[in-house]
């Protein structure tokens, strides 16, 4: 059970997470082309496995509320 201060929780982990990726974007996105990102690869990765890990959330969301339908090939679980 979620009560209203797990759904609180919920809802700013949910933002933090948002407004970070997005300033990571942002920065990504003001960098000249040519510069180079030593670590590139290993952000990827991380990226690729939050990613999953959202579509995982996405998935655990609608299964709490009740949803059995069939889920994109993204929401379905890797594990």
């Amino acid at each position: 059970m979620c009560d209203l201060a797990c759904k609180t929780k919920i809802i700013i982990n949910g933002n933090n997470t948002i407004n970070m990726l997005y300033e990571l974007c942002e920065s990504v996105k003001s960098l000249p082309t040519d510069t180079n990102i030593a670590t590139g690869n290993d952000l990827i990765k991380t990226l690729n496995k939050m990613e999953e890990m959202a579509g995982d959330a996405q998935a655990l969301y609608l299964k709490g509320i009740g949803y059995d339908g069939p889920l994109p090939r993204g929401l379905q679980s890797k594990s």
